[in-house]
């Protein structure tokens, strides 16, 4: 087998990207997307470090993160298996990528960006269940680009709600036809 390793081989293979896939990345968090965002009770925070790639499950029982500005996410560590790998690269390289899913949509949005971690009472305040509060938070702030996502859900049905046992509704705000398929004019 016979290694690609020139971007302009790899380039030439695939041809020009598909106009629509560029179209409709964006920078910060558009209303639909903050909609979406919202909506999400189920994300893979992805982070890179020494020993490699690390993507880790998060949900929670109302939305997975909390907007703070345009530009600025805030998602809750809530105490699990201790492992921390996610966390120990966020602090080693703050990049990271945040897979948000509706079940039922057969779209995904994808938020690539840069992270840091506090374990401020203010922050980690805002997330308390029940007098509970996460360990930290994950800020994501800094340059950032949206964009759905939707072959990749599609292939293997992970969303579809018809086969799961619970169904999780999903507001009609971001729905736009079938799948809940974004409009360029949404974004």
């Amino acid at each position: 087998m016979l290694p690609i390793t020139d971007i302009d081989e790899l380039e030439a293979l695939y041809g020009a990207a598909v106009p629509a896939a560029l179209t409709k990345v964006a920078h910060r968090v558009t209303p639909l997307y903050r909609q979406w965002i919202d909506a999400s009770r189920f994300l893979i925070l992805s982070t890179v470090g020494p020993e490699g790639t690390d993507a880790s499950p998060r949900g929670d029982d109302g939305p997975v993160v909390r907007i703070a500005d345009a530009e600025t996410l805030l998602l809750p560590d809530w105490r699990g298996n201790n492992r921390i790998d996610s966390l120990r690269n966020i602090v080693r390289d703050g990049r990271v990528s945040l897979l948000f899913m509706v079940p039922g949509c057969n779209n995904v949005v994808r938020v690539n960006g840069h992270a840091m971690l506090t374990a401020d009472d203010t922050v980690t305040g805002l997330f308390e269940k029940a007098g509970q509060a996460p360990e930290d938070r994950h800020r994501d702030d800094g340059r950032r680009d949206l964009f759905p996502m939707r072959k990749s859900v599609d292939a293997f049905g992970a969303l579809d709600v018809r086969r799961r046992k619970h169904r999780y509704p999903v507001g009609r705000t971001i729905r736009s036809g079938k799948g809940c398929r974004f409009r360029r004019r949404d974004l």
